[in-house]
């Protein structure tokens, strides 16, 4: 998934059901480490309370 659309669902629907696991699998498994790291970041500042610890290097 490329990070323009990624950032484009975490914008417009931050409170959808399947926004937090997507970000969660792009922050733990995503091939480009631009992404994952972005994904880390997006994951640390929204509302949902998660710890980045938990997603590793």
């Amino acid at each position: 998934m490329e990070h323009s659309a990624l950032e484009a669902i975490a914008q417009q629907y931050p409170d959808h059901p399947q926004t937090f696991p997507l970000l969660q699998k792009r922050a733990k498994n995503d091939p480009e480490k631009k992404l994952r790291e972005w994904a880390k970041k997006k994951l640390g500042v929204g509302d949902w309370r998660y710890e980045i610890s938990n997603l590793g290097k």
